[in-house]
Parts: structure tokens; C-alpha cells; sequence
């Protein structure tokens, strides 16, 4: 068996936004299909390597999402302890020690995120505004084209000479595609 051989096996869980470097790590345990069990149940807690707070809380949905993700692991992880023998009040203790002396970073973190969220809301706005004075622009100059094509229209007037050569033309083309039919 793994004990009779001096195996062991112990998951080491890296939550660095909520207790920096310090590694999350689950009792030693000596039977394989107690440690895959508790790999299996960790699992859903696993995420990205070298991921960034930004995306890790857009990731999340947000970040009261990220912190319901971090209690439900964190009850997660304390059950683990507890059902290997070890005082489930301490453990928290210790979970809550470190996510103390964590909190100054991650609350530049949240701050950080926040900022991105306002430079990105910005830079939205910019873009509306340049499409929206872009599309003005264009309906500016065809309403001026339009009012140029009446003038010139009211100046020839309706029985104009080219305008009868136009349809005629039109009539004829249209008279040739009929022949084909």
C-alpha cells in the first residue's frame, strides 16, 4: 500500500487573491483513492495559471461572485481537514489569519479592476461619440447633396429637356430587356 511505502499525497491549491502566496494545501493523505477523492472535489476550484485579478474577477462574474467562489472553497477545504482528523475552527483560523494579512493587495487589486472597468466604460463612450458625430457628418453632407440635386432640379424644372432625354433612355433600356424575355 502507499503508507507501506512512505507515499503520500497532499494538494497544494494557490488562491492568491484572497491569501497571496501562500499555498492552500490539504492534509497528507496515504490512500489513492482518498487523495483522488479529494482532487475531484477540489477541482471545480482550480483555475488559470498566471491569470490576472482583472480577468480573474471578469472571469467570475464579478466579484460577489468571486467571493461566493471563495467561501464554497473555503468550506470545501476546511471539510477536507476536518474529515482527516484536524479541528475545523483552527484550520478557518488560519484561512482567515492569512486572507487578513492579504488584505491591503487585494484591495489595490479591486481597486485596480474597478479602474479598468471606469477606462473601459470611458473608451466605450469615446467610440459612441466618434460614431455618432461620424454619422451626423454624413447625413449632413446628404442632406446637402439632396438640397443641391433639388436646387438644380426647381432651376430645370420638371419638363426639363435632359430630364425627358433620362427617361426616355430609361424607356428604350427598359423596352430592350423586355424584347429578351
Amino acid at each position: 500500500s502507499a503508507r507501506d511505502i512512505g507515499l503520500g499525497f497532499s494538494l497544494q491549491i494557490s488562491k492568491w487573491f484572497w491569501v497571496g502566496r501562500y499555498m492552500l494545501a490539504t492534509p497528507v493523505l496515504h490512500d489513492v483513492d482518498e487523495a483522488l477523492a479529494v482532487v475531484q472535489r477540489m477541482s471545480p476550484f482550480f483555475g488559470s495559471k498566471g491569470c490576472r485579478c482583472i480577468s480573474m474577477i471578469s472571469q467570475a462574474g464579478g466579484l460577489l461572485e468571486l467571493q461566493k467562489q471563495w467561501e464554497e472553497f473555503k468550506s470545501h477545504h476546511i471539510a477536507v481537514w476536518a474529515s482527516a482528523g484536524y479541528s475545523p475552527e483552527h484550520v478557518a483560523d488560519r484561512i482567515e489569519a492569512q486572507e487578513e494579512a492579504h488584505r491591503p493587495l487585494r484591495e489595490r487589486q479591486i481597486q485596480r479592476w474597478n479602474q479598468h472597468g471606469m477606462a473601459a466604460e470611458e473608451h466605450r463612450q469615446r467610440r459612441l461619440l466618434r460614431r455618432e458625430r461620424r454619422l451626423e457628418r454624413m447625413s449632413r453632407g446628404a442632406m446637402a447633396r439632396e438640397d443641391l440635386r433639388s436646387r438644380r432640379f426647381r432651376k430645370r424644372g420638371p419638363g426639363s429637356q435632359q430630364c425627358k432625354r433620362k427617361i426616355q433612355a430609361l424607356l428604350r433600356s427598359w423596352d430592350r430587356l423586355e424584347g429578351r424575355a
